[in-house]
């Protein structure tokens, strides 16, 4: 069992909870990411450490050992205004990342323009020898926190207003979900498309997609989760909105809503609730 902490990653005994190892080649870095990696039939640990602006120092760790096998820059993983360590998943070995692209600063004002930023999904190979590039999608703005999801061979990330689907191995384009598809309330400007801090979930063959994770309500939008079909589930015009969730104002929710054998459980103001999801997949197969 890994966890960080005092900002450096400790393999702690599953079984007693004693430290067993120490991973110390690192400082500086105040936060870190850290997810499981499967190379053949070894688990290894990948841990991202982040700082404000500045490039990402990513490194693979033996949880046998604690030793590093390899430690390397990348690039800053997460969004130019912010970290977000949910901008960044791992499918098999190959990582997927959430980058800005910062251009060089005004050469009067020594200062960069925040809209001459532009933000990108990246792939990248992992091994036990080290980090490889693989592609790098088009510009897809974000507000606030955006969020990827991996599955089924398909990257899902969640911009401002849109949602892309890219092939894992490749990058290319999939499908998309724009600001036009998602529940538009009648003669209403509103639309319940994917704003401030949303998240995304994929279970089975649907896409659950919260739009909204932060200014005061908390939906979600359904859509079937194939690329290259991505139609809307349930009502054309809004949302649903569970009638016990909801989000403190400009807070991120501070868990997730995980979906375990067709079962969604969601955090409200009182307590966990849970949904069935199991009959309306069998009425959707249908």
């Amino acid at each position: 069992m890994l966890q960080i902490f005092s900002d450096e990653p400790y393999g702690l005994s599953a079984e007693t909870g004693d430290v067993l190892w120490e991973n110390t080649n690192e400082s500086g870095y105040s936060d870190h990411s850290l997810r499981k990696v499967t190379l053949g039939d070894r688990h290894f640990a990948f841990v991202a450490g982040h700082r404000h602006q500045n490039p990402s120092n990513v490194r693979m760790i033996d949880p046998a050992t604690g030793r590093s096998l390899w430690t390397e820059r990348v690039g800053l993983l997460g969004v130019y205004e912010g970290l977000f360590a949910n901008t960044l998943a791992i499918a098999g070995n190959t990582l997927v990342t959430f980058q800005p692209h910062i251009p060089e600063p005004d050469p009067e004002t020594t200062r960069i323009r925040k809209e001459d930023v532009t933000h990108h999904i990246h792939a990248w190979q992992l091994s036990t020898s080290g980090i490889k590039h693989l592609w790098q999608d088009d510009h897809l703005p974000p507000d606030e926190g955006p969020h990827l999801a991996i599955a089924s061979g398909v990257v899902y990330g969640v911009g401002r207003h849109q949602v892309r689907c890219l092939d894992l191995q490749t990058g290319n384009l999939l499908g998309k979900i724009t600001e036009s598809e998602f529940p538009h309330p009648a003669d209403s400007p509103h639309v319940d498309a994917p704003g401030s801090n949303p998240l995304l979930i994929i279970a089975g063959d649907r896409l659950f997609l919260s739009p909204e994770g932060q200014h005061g309500r908390h939906g979600f939008v359904l859509f079937d989760a194939d690329p290259s079909r991505l139609t809307l589930f349930g009502d054309q015009e809004r949302e649903w909105l569970p009638p016990h969730a909801s989000t403190t104002a400009y807070g991120r929710q501070p868990i997730v809503n995980p979906i375990v054998d067709g079962r969604a459980f969601f955090r409200g103001g009182n307590g966990i609730y849970c949904y069935d999801l199991r009959q309306s997949q069998q009425r959707i197969e249908k």
